[in-house]
């Protein structure tokens, strides 16, 4: 038996290529789960090292501003805390950082 998978049964974002994908994600809103500010809008839209989301009890549930991390994990966050990617130290469009989350990439422990 051979089973035909059609393209059109996928919801359309899943069609769309890596690139279209992120696109969408960075088109749209991305709320702090606890304040409700706009991550992306403030210049904190970055990734941190699993542990740390666990010690907030986040579970990569949405998003968290950096304040609302920090309250959760009860510490400043420092760079050790933060992954080597691009939407934390790469150019372009992930060039806009809020003060505070260019302070705790520089910050030491």
């Amino acid at each position: 038996m051979t089973t035909v998978t059609s393209t059109l049964a996928l919801p359309q974002w899943a069609r769309r290529s890596i690139t279209g994908r992120l696109k969408l994600v960075l088109a749209t809103v991305q709320r702090c789960r606890d304040c409700r500010v706009d991550v992306r809008r403030i210049g904190e839209w970055y990734m941190v090292h699993d542990d740390i989301w666990a010690q907030a009890g986040t579970c990569h549930r949405g998003y968290l501003c950096i304040g609302c991390l920090e309250t959760g994990i009860g510490r400043t966050l420092s760079a050790r805390d933060f992954l080597n990617v691009p939407v934390n130290y790469g150019a372009g469009q992930w060039s806009r950082r809020s003060t505070r989350f260019t302070d705790r990439l520089a910050r030491t422990p």
